[in-house]
């Protein structure tokens, strides 16, 4: 199969991509004189990019805000509610949600994901089962990684190490952490760090979702990476409190995180939501400093976090909508950066599940010899992408088409009734 007359990213011109047994075996001008696009689909200069990839997703959760709403939509009042949800939980409720979540972010060109799940003493191992089992169902077109998530915190709930030691002998990819659930903090990273090391596993954090200065623990993980000799290994989520900072502070802890090789994924959409509610002046944003962790040369990915849950009644998988709302916060409209926004949800983020060092983080080229994950947009770049906020049309996973997009939007009075335009329904 040929992929002909395509935009690629970072390369002027259009292009023509042959696909053979599920990898691209070349990438090649296109000559338009040479009678059109043989054996595949001319895609009249549409933007070819590789993938997203959506870093940080509690799918255990998803969508049960539809069945038990946050009616003050405070961070408490999630909290509660999960509880309560938790209590009622069974495990092909959880595989559902995550199957419709998974099913949610394929239809907008997400092919990976990493989903935490909850690990505690109420719950259990069912939301790891679940979440093993998607996993398999979804292998033909979805990685999906597994982090094993102590929600209630470690030395504050009996048994929660060992259930996370057996997650990981399950098969989970990562095990997950939240100091600030936890009396022991510095102990529940200790923790998270040995059992991660003794089953040479990832290890994915969530660190400072605060907007209180003194609520600070991203210099421990950093820490405990260079420690572990962990790095390209690690990811801190949130990092909300590092923005509380005052500049020279932050500064360090910055260059303290790039040294350790530690991985930042900020979530856009959740903390816009649930951070600055205590500002009654200057109301703050709540996102990590995206702008400057990059400038400092720290691998920075986003996530959804969130869809539809207690948490955040917003979300649909997508992170192109995804990268609209973090170039917004992070005042990244410029063209360039634009185009990183979007990296970002691209081999920067791929680089977190791949565990890579972020001093060699892969490439963003569509190249010969790569497996032929690809999707299709109505775009001619990065910045059409986050600004049209179009859907991809098609998504290829190996070679295979696994999605196509045809749209008609109806256009009536006072623009003709008759007429149609291609578009969103």
């Amino acid at each position: 199969m040929n992929l002909c007359n395509a935009a690629l990213v970072g390369r002027a011109g259009r292009w023509d991509i042959a696909i053979r047994d599920g990898m691209v075996v070349s990438v090649t001008p296109h000559v338009s004189a040479d009678g059109g696009c043989v054996n595949g689909i001319d895609l009249s200069g549409r933007l070819v990019m590789r993938p997203f990839a959506d870093v940080h997703l509690h799918l255990d959760k998803a969508f049960q805000s539809e069945a038990m709403p946050n009616r003050s939509g405070t961070l408490t009042e999630a909290i509660r509610l999960g509880q309560i949800i938790k209590a009622n939980m069974t495990r092909s409720a959880v595989y559902e949600r995550i199957m419709r979540g998974a099913r949610a972010a394929l239809s907008h060109g997400v092919t990976r994901l990493r989903t935490h799940v909850d690990v505690d003493p109420v719950v259990g191992l069912i939301s790891v089962e679940a979440a093993l089992e998607a996993r398999a169902k979804l292998r033909d077109v979805v990685d999906l990684q597994v982090v094993a998530f102590p929600q209630e915190g470690i030395t504050n709930q009996p048994g929660v190490a060992e259930l996370l030691q057996e997650a990981i002998r399950m098969g989970c990819d990562a095990v997950g952490g939240i100091p600030a659930r936890d009396p022991q903090p510095e102990e529940h990273v200790r923790i998270v760090f040995a059992l991660a090391e003794a089953a040479g596993s990832l290890v994915d954090m969530h660190v400072d979702e605060s907007d209180d200065p003194s609520d600070l623990t991203l210099p421990l993980v950093a820490e405990y990476t260079r420690r572990h000799g962990m790095a390209g290994r690690v990811a801190a989520g949130h990092c909300c409190s590092l923005s509380a900072q005052e500049p020279a502070r932050r500064a360090g802890i910055i260059e303290s995180v790039r040294d350790a090789g530690l991985h930042v994924i900020t979530l856009p959409s959740t903390n816009l939501y649930l951070q600055g509610r205590g500002d009654r002046v200057n109301v703050r944003r709540g996102l990590a400093p995206v702008k400057e962790l990059l400038a400092a040369g720290v691998n920075v990915a986003f996530g959804s976090d969130n869809i539809r849950d207690p948490f955040n009644p917003f979300g649909n998988g997508s992170m192109i909508q995804e990268a609209l709302i973090l170039a917004h916060a992070a005042h990244m409209g410029g063209q360039d950066e634009l185009a990183t926004v979007l990296e970002m949800a691209g081999h920067r983020a791929e680089a977190i599940m791949d565990g890579c060092h972020p001093d060699r983080l892969p490439g963003p080229d569509i190249r010969p010899g790569m497996e032929a994950n690809l999707i299709v947009l109505d775009a001619a770049s990065p910045a059409d992408v986050i600004v049209g906020q179009r859907p991809p049309e098609l998504v290829f996973v190996r070679g295979q088409q696994v999605m196509s997009r045809q749209e008609q939007l109806s256009v009536t009075a006072p623009f003709g009734e008759n007429e149609t335009e291609q578009g969103e329904s």
